[in-house]
């Protein structure tokens, strides 16, 4: 049985160390030469191969990329509780991605942010409401369709 506990900031503590250790030998820096904008990798972090393809995906879209990049993201966030941070890491992974400075990136605080529990459980009383009722509403439609 191995236990092992996890960082504050919620990352795992051999990531951190690897990824830290591999940006320093991997010379993640780009060389003058070969700066190409948007041609930069995400490391995966442990779990987060979906999230690296959809990080992927949404940069690729001009238009959301562009909005980013300018930086006009940063008037329209709503400051809720989450106070946008999770939006915020984002504009700063694609101005990351599409510097060209780096080959790769580890976007380890997009990942605590996204799943930091007061992102995650902003609605989350509300929508198990919602699915709870929903859920009632099928049991009793399928208990009076059966005549049960």
């Amino acid at each position: 049985l191995l236990l092992e506990l996890r960082n504050a900031d919620m990352s795992w503590p051999e990531e951190v160390s690897c990824l830290e250790n591999n940006a320093e030998a991997d010379g993640v820096e780009n060389s003058d030469s070969a700066r190409v904008s948007g041609i930069t990798g995400l490391y995966n972090m442990g779990n987060t191969c979906y999230m690296n393809s959809a990080l992927q995906c949404l940069s690729n879209t001009r238009p959301l990329s562009s909005y980013f990049l300018s930086g006009k993201h940063k008037d329209d966030i709503k400051r809720l509780k989450s106070k946008g941070t999770v939006a915020m890491e984002y504009g700063n992974i694609v101005k990351e991605l599409w510097s060209g400075k780096k080959r790769n990136i580890a976007p380890i605080k997009l990942r605590v942010k996204f799943y930091s529990p007061t992102h995650l459980l902003e609605g989350l009383f509300i929508d198990a409401d919602k699915n709870m009722m929903a859920n009632v509403r099928i049991l009793f439609s399928y208990f009076s369709f059966y005549g049960r």
